[in-house]
């Protein structure tokens, strides 16, 4: 279809209500299912179910542009993490038919397209996880503007604000602004999760590393090592470190035997080149 083959001239649209009253259906299955957290479901009831023209007097414009965007933020928020749980589960429904050699001594069935299934889940699964962050990144932007360094209202950049909870709070100046609890408490809260102790006090970086290789390489880029016990089960885990994604299985390969010194002579690059030309030209 092109757009010259459609009607552009009518009289009617339709389109979603502007006006509601009570909690769209979605937001309610996203509550009851567990996918998003019950404080995002009551801000969502305290915004009016993003009803037009409810807009509280510190989001409201002639336009009604702020009150839209924080209306996208808030969905784009909530469909992330519902899309984050659907990827988690069935992630763990692909994983567990993926074939291990536990489960070929104990004769189960595994299924031979379980593992790429698995792969590609798990790349969305980290996709959508990081995308809810960055919009929930840029609602803290429109509610805290300029009070968080580099933070730009706008980008949708979680990485600023992982680099403002690296750092304590600045002490209050003399003047203290209704922004100032609000904003401790954010930092102290953030920052618990963010960077929490050992052992997963790195999961933060880990996750967005595996993120920009899976979206920008694909997922033969994920490294897992699979170690069982006395049954045999096999359990799989993540490398935690970063250098271990840019090797492959070889690279870490040790000869059992020393290899049998041989009198080849060495022969250098240019010299092979020259050689295969000469060879072909004579062909």
């Amino acid at each position: 279809m092109r757009l010259e083959n459609c009607i552009l001239q009518g009289n009617m649209v339709a389109a979603a209500p502007f006006i509601r009253d009570h909690p769209e259906e979605v937001w309610i299955q996203a509550r009851d299912t567990g996918a998003i957290p019950l404080v995002l479901y009551d801000l969502y009831c305290h915004a009016n179910y993003l009803s037009f023209g409810t807009a509280p007097s510190f989001l409201r414009d002639q336009e009604n542009v702020l009150f839209s965007y924080f209306g996208m933020l808030l969905r784009c928020v909530m469909e992330s993490l519902v899309d984050a749980d659907e990827q988690l589960r069935s992630f763990v429904e692909a994983q567990q038919l993926t074939y291990d050699f536990g489960k070929k001594i104990r004769g189960e069935f595994w299924d031979p397209t379980a593992d790429a299934t698995a792969h590609r889940r798990f790349r969305d699964l980290l996709i959508a996880l990081q995308t809810a962050l960055d919009a929930f990144a840029d609602l803290i932007a429109l509610f805290f503007t300029g009070r968080i360094p580099a933070l730009r209202f706008g980008r949708g950049q979680f990485s600023k604000i992982e680099i403002w909870l690296e750092r304590d709070m600045s002490p209050l100046g003399f003047v203290k602004t209704p922004y100032d609890d609000p904003l401790q408490r954010l930092h102290t809260t953030l920052r618990a999760v963010i960077y929490p102790g050992p052992p997963e006090q790195d999961w933060m970086r880990l996750m967005r590393m595996l993120r920009n290789k899976a979206a920008h390489l694909g997922q033969p880029v994920f490294r897992k090592v699979g170690l069982h016990d006395a049954t045999p089960r096999f359990y799989t885990f993540i490398p935690r470190n970063g250098h271990t994604f840019g090797r492959n299985t070889s690279g870490c390969m040790i000869p059992l035997f020393p290899p049998i010194p041989t009198s080849c002579p060495t022969i250098s690059a240019k010299v092979l080149f020259t050689r295969i030309s000469l060879a072909l030209l004579k062909a």
